[in-house]
């Protein structure tokens, strides 16, 4: 790569996660030392053991954190660390054009008298839907693919909408009275937004088998497949798809709500990987109903302040998504692959530095993570031990390892190019201010020079 005099450090160790469960979201009467089980998604059903032993060893000021030779588990792409009762399954809607509302379609079949806590012979033992291909629901769409995604709420399946003899994904929802309440609550979110170039258009809903069914527009594919495709070390490609998902954003954000699930398989692209569009509301509410959950948020996306608990979260938690979600995009690697809560703590202050007082003060969870007076991290490593770090200098500059990667690449760059990656790596810093007060907002990325230099 052609790169003047930019200077070089050593990447970023290319780990992947041991999935773990861990003791992280119970508030401070729990030890620390004692971390709760996590459950994480990709199905595997695997339980880490107690990793608390009470050792403890103390590191000096500016002492490095690495894990040595340390192995971990190989993730899938499904395996976005994404917590919850019964996680077993990710949210994967790469679904999901019309602007009308469709007629709810009548269902013949559906019972009568039962509640949508009751399975029926055509569900499997979850409550998820069993379709078949060439099966025809809500009268109306013919399955031609049911493999395009199981998650805890819902699966989704690929059909062809015999009226318009368009590519439709619907999303079916599981029999249980919550995911019901949740995919209405869902789709009334996504009604908000008809017509709005960077949101997946939501096309209408209807009842099958007591499923509830949402229909989406069909796109191909999500921004992971772009990363491992054609956006990898494009700095052009990920200027023009950043604008586009901070325009979606800006809209999200200026209705008052927060998405809270951003990552690259929540954003999807149409087949020309032209055009992006921002999916999966499951997890949206208003900023004004934010409450403390430290497992809101796929965990390599998630900010710090969901980390710690605090009370007063809101849209910066997406802004924090996005620059993980940029870093991503042009080096191919997640940027923060920690295996827990505790993990990402560590990782995030390699990165970025201390987490201010302040923001410790308002986390109920945040004496989990660190000593009573607030001046300790408390690592757990793999082997259980507990490591107390303190005064911790940053050890990683995001430019140095966008330039690294890009080195890498053998790629050529011109001068304006290599200037678009400065300019990238100070909107992802920007992004990943830890204090979210002084974090950047949308409508502030939209106007950052990264999108100013064509």
């Amino acid at each position: 790569m052609r790169r003047g005099s930019f200077s070089r450090s050593p990447s970023p160790e290319g780990r992947t996660p041991q999935e773990s469960l861990e003791r992280e979201c119970t508030p401070t009467a729990v030890s620390p030392l004692a971390p709760k089980e996590e459950n994480h998604t990709g199905g595997t059903g695997q339980k880490e053991a107690n990793i608390s032993t009470g050792k403890e060893t103390e590191s000096s000021a500016g002492q490095s954190l690495q894990e040595g030779n340390a192995e971990f588990m190989p993730a899938s792409p499904l395996e976005d660390g994404s917590e919850g009762a019964n996680a077993n399954f990710q949210e994967f809607d790469d679904m999901f054009a019309s602007d009308t509302e469709m007629a709810v379609a009548p269902n013949k079949n559906e019972p009568g008298n039962i509640g949508y806590n009751k399975r029926l012979e055509c569900d499997d033992e979850e409550g998820y839907y069993v379709s078949y291909i060439g099966e025809i629901i809500g009268d109306r769409y013919k399955v031609s693919s049911n493999d395009n995604g199981k998650g805890m709420f819902s699966s989704v399946v690929k059909c062809v909408d015999m009226e318009t003899q368009n590519a439709v994904a619907i999303k079916i929802i599981r029999i249980n009275d919550m995911m019901r309440s949740s995919g209405e609550k869902e789709y009334s979110f996504f009604r908000k937004f008809r017509g709005a170039a960077n949101i997946v258009q939501a096309q209408g809903t209807f009842i099958h088998q007591n499923h509830l069914c949402i229909v989406f527009e069909w796109l191909s594919g999500s921004l992971k497949n772009c990363i491992n495709g054609t956006c990898k070390h494009n700095i052009r490609k990920i200027q023009d798809l950043a604008i586009q998902i901070f325009q979606g954003l800006k809209l999200i954000h200026d209705k008052g709500l927060v998405h809270a699930d951003l990552k690259p398989e929540n954003i999807l692209i149409d087949s020309e990987r032209k055009t992006i569009r921002i999916s999966d509301f499951g997890s949206m509410h208003h900023a004004t109903d934010a409450s403390p959950a430290c497992y809101l948020v796929s965990r390599f996306y998630r900010a710090p302040e969901i980390i710690l608990g605090c009370i007063s979260y809101a849209q910066p938690i997406d802004i924090w998504s996005v620059g993980c979600v940029l870093y991503e995009c042009f080096t191919g690697d997640i940027m923060l692959k920690g295996r827990t809560n505790n993990d990402m703590i560590k990782l995030i202050i390699e990165y970025r530095g201390n987490i201010p007082k302040r923001l410790l003060n308002q986390g109920v969870f945040t004496k989990n993570h660190f000593s009573e007076c607030l001046t300790k991290f408390k690592w757990i490593n793999l082997q259980g031990m507990t490591q107390i770090i303190k005064n911790y200098t940053p050890s990683k500059n995001i430019y140095k390892s966008l330039m690294d990667s890009a080195e890498a690449s053998n790629k050529t760059y011109s001068e304006t190019e290599q200037t678009l990656i400065r300019r990238l790596s100070n909107l992802i810093e920007r992004c990943l201010i830890i204090d979210p007060k002084k974090r950047i907002s949308a409508q502030e990325a939209l106007e950052h020079p990264f999108f100013q230099l064509k």
